[in-house]
């Protein structure tokens, strides 16, 4: 390993280009820079170039160090023209405080730094405009990434951003202006002005600190018909999401009023354990989801897009434009199923309690059974008990995969218990909702044994992530749980009541006005209380095939009836084009009128 000198005192191996030195350098040779140059060459070898703080200018249209090989860079400074490339890494490389700067006026910007593949590793430098082509990898430490513009402008079309189309890891460094393509990880940074991700991106212990700052270069003498022509002037942001997910851990923020922190178009922002006292931090999410776990944060949060978002608050203090409803928000605006709002809030309480004080020994089972008739809410508290269970920490998503017995038993053996596994697996993390789980004790179903099996193995073994709900009709699914001794002591018991026929025009008045529907004249609501009373007493009249009393179907009837109203009032419609667009008396006694005929004829 040989060691060639540019200039300097040296007696040996003194060169007056770097041209000459790389003429006569092998693999692991060292260039020592000890004067300013202009310069630009290919790089056929594995160099270690010390540039000892001197500037290697680069002219346009030509490429400073074009290097074939991974090669070492330190203490240099790389001045290029708009249209020239500082250094292109082929194959990577190393650059170790190296400042790369571009030298204007421009009317287009070239990276400064060009990775093609490879791994490139940063330490301790400023790099204006770095590209990173898909499959790269760049690991970059107490780095700046600067902009030619200084980070004031935001430009149309990512010209003036830093391109990273590979994977990032980057640790205590300043990252402006900079777009991720790929998965990145940013530990201890600092988050300047105008940044973009379309990636899945983990924040860890970053602070968001966008800075109102001069420009770096006079902006009056910069062309006209150069990349300023697509400045746009309406918003400034410290990052924008146009997809992928955000994932903030220990997160902060220093935003100033001129300034949007994050800009979410598209995707899911993650903010988790974060303690944050910003009062002038101010986000925008516009489309995608946004949830807070364990985190306090004054910063204000504009959510819009409707429907569209998704806010998830859990063990959170937060200050959104929107207020997010908790699962036991969503429990108590259920109509009627008073015990089961409180078995609910009781088993919950329990499980809480539990998990705080990490008490083990009563063995207490997470695992429910929802018992009752069709139509009385068990698929919707389900999903409200799924999302309870995420928001007090017991699992670690809010999903409820609905399964049928049907859908778990194939047809020979060793196959249903493989699939059986399958789903399971797919619903880890969250519910399990098996609707008519006692089929899996019906004898015509030679498979059900297989199913069990493997159910009492994965309510057991996943304990921490996998809540199974089993429904179905009460007397049904007694028997369900007499059938195998390990069951029973693994389910916890929710009744699911019938509801009353005061509860059940309440949910036809809920889905009324859902639906934008009025009534010709307000007395007729008065009339639906009694509609539904002589309606579930012919159901109630008339056993089902099992011997069941029932009165017909709860919510299930009320959306038929509902449905049945609607079609009558349609066929008036297109009988009398200009009678009533409202529903009228005859509407509702021909919609219930249908739903009668068929109870008699039950």
């Amino acid at each position: 390993m040989k060691t060639f000198h540019i200039g300097g005192m040296a007696l040996a191996r003194r060169y007056s280009t770097l041209e000459a030195a790389l003429a006569q350098a092998s693999d692991d040779d060292t260039i020592e820079i000890h004067k300013n140059l202009t310069f630009s060459g290919k790089i056929h070898h594995n160099l270690i170039i010390n540039g000892n703080g001197h500037t290697i200018t680069v002219e346009n249209n030509k490429v400073g160090f074009d290097c074939e090989k991974p090669i070492v860079l330190s203490n240099l400074t790389i001045v290029t023209e708009p249209r020239a490339n500082g250094i292109i890494l082929h194959k990577g490389g190393t650059l170790h405080q190296i400042i790369t700067k571009i030298k204007g006026p421009a009317r287009v910007l070239y990276p400064t730094v060009l990775v093609e593949t490879g791994k490139l590793t940063l330490t301790d430098c400023t790099i204006m405009k770095l590209g990173a082509d898909a499959g790269t990898q760049v690991v970059a430490e107490r780095t700046k990434f600067v902009d030619y513009y200084g980070g004031i402008l935001h430009l149309e079309g990512k010209e003036n951003l830093s391109q990273l189309l590979g994977t990032v890891s980057f640790t205590y460094c300043d990252v402006d202006t900079c777009y991720f393509k790929a998965p990145a990880t940013l530990q201890q940074c600092l988050l300047g002005t105008f940044n973009r991700s379309v990636s899945d991106v983990t924040l860890i212990g970053c602070t968001m600190q966008p800075t109102v700052r001069k420009p770096a270069v006079n902006i009056h003498r910069e062309p006209a018909d150069g990349p300023l022509h697509k400045q746009n002037t309406e918003s400034r942001f410290s990052w924008e999401m146009e997809d992928g997910t955000v994932t903030a851990t220990d997160f902060h923020s220093e935003i100033p009023q001129e300034f949007v922190g994050f800009h979410l178009l598209q995707g899911s922002l993650n903010i988790n354990q974060t303690q944050n006292d910003d009062p002038n931090g101010y986000h925008i999410i516009r489309h995608g989801s946004i949830s807070f776990t364990d985190t306090t944060d004054t910063a204000y949060y504009d959510i819009t897009g409707g429907s569209e978002n998704v806010v998830s608050v859990v063990r959170s203090t937060v200050n959104t434009s929107i207020k997010s409803k908790t699962a036991m928000d969503k429990l108590e605006e259920l109509i009627g199923l008073e015990p089961v709002k409180k078995n609910i809030r009781s088993i919950l309480n329990t499980i809480t309690l539990t998990e705080q004080n990490n008490n083990k020994d009563f063995d207490f089972s997470y695992h429910m059974i929802f018992a009752g008739d069709p139509g009385t809410g068990k698929t919707t508290v389900a999903k409200i008990v799924a999302q309870a269970l995420f928001e007090i920490g017991v699992l670690p998503e809010n999903k409820c995969t609905e399964v049928s017995v049907d859908s778990l038993v194939k047809g020979y053996v060793g196959q249903t218990a493989s699939h059986v596994r399958e789903v399971l697996d797919d619903a880890l993390g969250g519910v399990v909702f098996i609707d008519e789980a006692y089929e899996l004790t019906a004898k015509e179903h030679s498979f059900n044994s297989e199913v069990l099996s493997v159910l009492i193995r994965y309510m057991e073994e996943h304990r921490k992530d996998l809540i199974v709900i089993a429904a179905g009709y009460e007397q049904e699914m007694k028997e369900f749980l007499a059938s195998n001794v390990g069951l029973t002591r693994r389910f916890q018991w929710v009744s699911f009541p019938d509801y009353s026929t005061k509860e059940m025009s309440d949910i036809f008045e809920l889905i009324r006005k859902s639906y934008g529907q009025e009534y010709e004249t307000p007395e007729l609501a008065q009339s639906i209380p009694q509609l539904f009373e002589k309606l579930t007493s012919l159901y109630r009249a008339k056993p089902d095939a099992r011997g069941r009393i029932t009165n017909g179907g709860n919510g299930g009837l009320v959306r038929n009836v509902f449905q049945q109203v609607i079609l009558s009032k349609n066929d008036r419609r297109i009988e009398y084009p200009k009678s009533s667009k409202d529903i009228t008396q005859a509407d509702l006694l021909a919609g219930f009128k249908q739903e009668m005929e068929k109870a008699i004829s039950v």
